[in-house]
């Protein structure tokens, strides 16, 4: 599961809209919607940290463990 996958999955698991979680985590709306869709894959380590805590995770959690990424 990628990493935008993996945010898509805990927002819509906490019942979140994309607006709402970018309130959450003072991001752009544009930039969690580029996330999920596959449009922005690496985010910076801030923003994968606001995200996380945003959707109250651990930065961890929304690693990409795709196996083409991990070799």
């Amino acid at each position: 599961m990628t990493f935008g996958q993996k945010v898509r999955k805990f927002r819509e698991e906490r019942g979140l809209t994309v607006t709402e979680l970018a309130k959450l985590s003072h991001l752009a709306q544009p930039t969690i919607s580029q996330f999920e869709s596959g449009m922005r894959k690496n985010p910076y380590p801030n923003t994968k940290i606001a995200i996380a805590m945003a959707l109250r995770v651990k930065p961890s959690d929304l690693d990409d463990d795709r196996e083409e990424d991990n070799v």
